[in-house]
């Protein structure tokens, strides 16, 4: 096993590697109908920790159970919606001014906490929705970026009306978001659950929460269920964009972070195996240490062997 000998343990006749992370099943989910050779290929990349993303059905969870209850595999954190709802998700978001929709959110977003409870997780981790209306200003923003545009004054006058229209177009959508999560937060209390929800920076500057949107909901719901879960890669994309501070947040609410999804970044590209792209993650290596949720959160096209070396690279990274 040569250079990783003491990063391994052995478990069952299984080779693990021996650390705190956890494995989001996004990377390999799409990949099987067949829990038992999704759960191998878990395994070969040297992981029996995972993070249950939405992309799991209730046939797959069914299928995994017996492995879970065999200790085979561990659930760290759930990623809202899962199950996946069996009707689609796309239009069905917290932050829907379609009081339906709105609703259909906030069931399924009940069914992950139930799930979460039933399998003794205590993180949920939640997409609040968006802003909606002005996503073909993003896409424009991201389009003069990727064509190197980014150092000239249009640029910086596209950034501004992007948060312009977003400020301008925000409050029924955000207004929504809260309603959802007091309904949620009521849940969980009214439950008895031990558990919290993750609110996750998110990719896109029309989605929500922003900086300014977490600085008002960890005010209004202070002592309820509710906590950050940064995404590296999420922040560094808008870092990259000139549209946000990311790593504000994580200086900001350290006391709220509960969990992180850790990938790299080639610019506006996330997703990819740590180590093998830009982001310096020497700035996340404090954050890393904590007592939180880590999990690798990455693209199918990611190679079993790739995932072990990017890994073994944040675990030396850790150590310094």
């Amino acid at each position: 096993m040569g250079i990783f000998t003491n990063d391994y343990i052995l478990k069952k006749g299984l080779i693990f590697l021996r650390n705190e992370f956890s494995l989001s099943t996004c990377w390999n989910i799409s990949r099987y109908i067949n829990a038992d050779l999704f759960i191998k290929e878990i395994h070969s990349a040297g992981f029996h920790k995972v993070e249950l993303n939405y992309g799991v059905t209730k046939s797959i969870l069914n299928e995994i159970m017996p492995y879970i209850d065999r200790g085979e595999l561990e659930v760290t954190s759930l990623h809202n919606f899962c199950p996946a709802s069996e009707i689609g998700s796309s239009n069905i978001t917290l932050s829907s001014t379609n009081e339906q929709l709105r609703q259909s959110a906030v069931e399924f977003t009940k069914r992950t906490i139930n799930l979460a409870n039933n399998l003794g997780v205590k993180t949920v981790v939640v997409h609040t929705g968006e802003v909606e209306g002005i996503s073909w200003k993003d896409k424009e923003i991201r389009n003069l970026y990727n064509q190197e545009m980014q150092s000239l004054p249009n640029y910086a006058h596209e950034i501004n009306m992007l948060i312009e229209m977003r400020k301008q177009e925000r409050l029924p959508y955000v207004l929504s978001c809260e309603k959802s999560l007091l309904e949620l937060s009521e849940f969980i209390c009214k439950k008895g659950y031990d558990i919290r929800l993750g609110l996750e920076n998110r990719h896109f500057y029309y989605e929500i929460p922003v900086e300014d949107e977490y600085d008002t909901w960890f005010k209004k719901f202070r002592g309820s269920p509710i906590a950050l879960w940064y995404d590296i890669g999420h922040g560094e994309v808008l870092e990259h964009l000139n549209l946000e501070k990311s790593r504000n947040l994580l200086n900001k609410y350290k006391e709220h972070l509960i969990g992180i999804h850790i990938h790299d970044t080639d610019g506006l590209s996330d997703h990819h195996a740590p180590g093998m792209k830009k982001t310096n993650f020497n700035f996340f290596n404090d954050y890393l240490k904590m007592n939180i949720i880590k999990v690798l959160e990455l693209k199918p096209y990611v190679s079993a062997s790739d995932v072990i070396l990017s890994t073994h690279y944040l675990e030396q990274m850790m150590l310094e």
